[in-house]
């Protein structure tokens, strides 16, 4: 019997304890996939795997307390306001009226894709202060070549928001992906732009008002187990070396900025 991945692993079909039990042993289960010549048993794994993930932080790490959009731009004017998107240079803004004129509230997730998730419009992690003009150039255009390309300060955040999205809204990244960025260029540009350390600020914040944060910023080596397509033990190391000092960083700015 020859099995399809398309539906063995559709969202609302996989159910790895059922699977176990339908087929008696998992041995005759990569058995089948084997024989099906469709995917070879190491990307099952790494199916189930990223699909254990996304359902993981779903339930786990859902937003917990919604505001108004008018209260968002307060926020990211007021207090999310060390960094800007799009900005070469970072920026750190103490008069509310100027950041009013030169700078304005981007949404990294347009919010004409935001239609089967409205509450991304109003989700902090999708939402940060950008240079007004390079905001209105960037319009809604995809990310990347022949697109839109942003400054090399930018990428890493891009892509790690996009990534965020992927985990907290699957259906609406599904959807709309492709006309937001290039799976390869949001991979490329995650692993050369590491989180900076006001990024781990806003994530700290963002986690303390709103009550979730980015996986993807606190523990930087999710981003490699979710969409790296091969496992490397060298870089995976490297990866495990950012991740405690981000994770240390991360937790001094909580106790001592945040709380």
């Amino acid at each position: 019997m020859k099995f399809k991945i398309q539906s063995l692993f559709n969202k609302n079909e996989l159910n790895l304890k059922k699977m176990y039990k339908k087929r008696g042993r998992m041995r005759q289960f990569i058995k089948y996939v084997w024989n099906g010549e469709e995917i070879l048993p190491r990307g099952v794994y790494k199916m189930i795997f990223r699909q254990s993930m996304i359902q993981y932080f779903q339930r786990t790490n859902g937003i917990k307390k919604k505001y108004e959009y008018g209260e968002v731009r307060h926020i990211q004017h007021q207090y999310l306001n060390k960094e800007i998107l799009y900005a070469s240079n970072d920026l750190y803004i103490q008069n509310f009226h100027i950041t009013n004129q030169k700078y304005n509230c981007e949404h990294v997730w347009c919010k004409s894709y935001s239609k089967l998730n409205k509450i991304l419009s109003i989700d902090l992690h999708n939402i940060f202060l950008a240079d007004k003009k390079k905001n209105e150039e960037r319009g809604v255009q995809h990310y990347g070549k022949n697109g839109f390309i942003p400054d090399k300060k930018s990428k890493g955040k891009i892509s790690r928001t996009i990534s965020y999205i992927h985990f907290q809204y699957p259906n609406t990244f599904e959807h709309y992906h492709q006309k937001m960025i290039k799976m390869e260029d949001m991979i490329r540009w995650n692993l050369k732009y590491s989180p900076t350390y006001f990024e781990l600020y806003r994530n700290e914040f963002i986690y303390h008002y709103q009550g979730n944060y980015n996986p993807f910023i606190r523990y930087p080596i999710l981003f490699y187990l979710f969409y790296k397509d091969e496992w490397n033990f060298p870089e995976l190391l490297k990866e495990l070396k950012k991740t405690t000092i981000t994770v240390i960083k991360s937790s001094i700015i909580r106790y001592t900025h945040i709380l």
